[in-house]
This record gives structure tokens, C-alpha cells and sequence, in this order.
């Protein structure tokens, strides 16, 4: 208390006080310029109205700039949606053409029978049976709403259900309505995953045809089942693994670009 006493009576630095009362004592006449002390003041004054108007106004060129680029997203993303419908109803056309020709007398069954399975393998055309449906969930979100990155579906965990799948004996697997080919990549980006190049959201649905009951528990019990069992003891991942008698998959895009049919002699 003592101390903030001593700053309220001795405010002015003594240095200040001593040459203060050796200009009263002398009569030495004040330095200071009134004139040029309200020209400052008034340039600052400015400065501060003219910075104080200018914020409003690059606020609101940033904003419609902001604004003329969501629009912008908006309508390439329409424009894609709509290319991608193209070429989807493109691809049920030739599918459709290539059945009618299946089932005509031109071919023999057993060749018939050999392109229908490539065809499933490659993930060209919609199938349907019984399976088993994997769903992924991120962790439970804690008091502050925030995820660890240990606590996030990842794109890894979905690679590791997908190749357990495969090795339990799955026919055609699919990830929300993402058909996997032979092409398929599942990647991550930032924080959004990437199937076939197309962003997909949680929940993961994770869907595979095959025998539901030996798939299911082959699956559990294998590779797939234990990194699942692993990522919810370690960072809360949610998951469920249940069965269907009728599933039905989208068809895929496995076009070559590269790859070219060796010439036999």
C-alpha cells in the first residue's frame, strides 16, 4: 500500500521534476509549439478516420469476393454432378447392350458365365446378394467437441476393412455407394476421405456380398476384425458389423488407360 502511495504522490519521474523547476528558475520560456501540436494531433485524427472507413470497406470487397467464389464452387460443382450422371447413364447403356448380347445366341455360356465374372471382378455393372455391412463411426466427441487424430475413422482403417473383406472371401465391396475396383484408391486429404477420387462422409458403410454368415466371421476373426477391435480400444472407433440377405451394389469405373491387350501368335 505504502508503495502505491509513494506512485500516486511522486507520479512524475524525478528527472523530469528537477528540469521542470531549473527552466522556472532560469524563466526559460516553454519549447513547445501549440500550433504544432494541434497539426499533429489533427494528422493523427485523420489517419485514425480514414484507416477507421477503409476497414469497412476492404471487409465488404473481401466479403462479395468470397461470396462470387462460393457461387462460383457451387456452379462447377453442379456442372460436375451432372457430367458424372453422363457418364454414369453412359455406362448402364453399354452394360445394357453388352446383357442383350449375353443373352443372345451369339455366345456360348461358358463364355457368357467367364464374362459376367470378370465383369463382377472388375466392378463394371450393379450386383446383388447377401453379405455383410461394416459401418465406421468416429469416437464419441469429449466435453470440448474436439477429435484426436487417433480418435477419427482414417482412411487407413478403411483400407484395412476393405482388404480383410477381400481376404474373408467378399465378391463385390462397395463404400457409401463407392463401388471398389481394381483401380479403387482410398486416400486422404486434410480431412476429408477420398474413394475413387469422391469425397465421402461418416457414417462408413462399408458393404461386401458373399456367403453373410462365413464372410461375417471370417472377417471378425481375421485381419479386418482385429485392427477394428485395436483402433476402438486405442482411440474410440465406433464400428458395427452386421449381416443382410440382399445388398445391392453400384457399379464401378475401371476403364484401362495404359494397359493393352497382348497380341498372341
Amino acid at each position: 500500500m505504502q508503495i502505491i502511495n509513494e506512485l500516486i504522490a511522486n507520479s512524475l519521474d524525478p528527472g523530469y521534476e528537477i528540469e521542470r523547476r531549473r527552466r522556472q528558475s532560469s524563466g526559460e520560456a516553454d519549447r513547445s509549439n501549440p500550433v504544432l501540436l494541434l497539426v499533429g494531433l489533427g494528422l493523427v485524427g485523420v489517419l485514425f478516420t480514414t484507416v477507421a472507413l477503409q476497414v469497412p470497406e476492404d471487409a465488404s470487397v473481401v466479403s462479395a469476393e468470397r461470396d462470387a467464389l462460393i457461387e462460383r464452387i457451387d456452379e462447377e460443382s453442379e456442372s460436375t454432378a451432372q457430367l458424372e450422371q453422363n457418364v454414369a447413364d453412359l455406362q448402364a447403356e453399354v452394360l445394357s447392350i453388352e446383357e442383350r448380347l449375353l443373352e443372345s445366341e451369339l455366345f456360348g455360356d461358358e463364355l457368357t458365365d467367364a464374362m459376367l465374372q470378370t465383369r463382377t471382378a472388375l466392378g463394371l455393372g450393379r450386383v446383388s446378394g447377401p453379405g455383410v455391412i461394416v459401418e465406421l463411426r468416429d469416437a464419441d466427441r469429449g466435453a470440448d467437441g474436439e477429435l484426436d487424430i487417433v480418435e477419427r475413422v482414417l482412411d487407413k482403417d478403411l483400407a484395412m476393412v476393405v482388404n480383410g473383406l477381400w481376404s474373408s472371401g467378399a465378391e463385390a465391396i462397395s463404400i457409401n455407394d463407392e463401388r471398389i475396383t481394381p483401380l479403387s484408391a482410398i486416400r486422404r486429404v486434410e480431412d476429408v476421405i477420398l474413394v475413387n477420387r469422391r469425397p465421402v462422409a461418416p457414417p462408413y458403410e462399408v458393404r461386401a456380398i458373399g456367403d453373410p454368415r462365413a464372410l461375417g466371421q471370417r472377417f471378425a476373426d481375421g485381419s479386418g476384425g482385429v485392427w477394428l477391435r485395436t483402433a476402438n480400444a486405442h482411440g474410440g472407433i465406433r464400428y458395427d458389423i452386421t449381416t443382410s440377405e440382399s445388398l445391392t451394389l453400384p457399379s464401378g469405373n475401371a476403364s484401362l488407360d495404359y494397359a493393352q491387350l497382348k497380341e498372341t501368335s
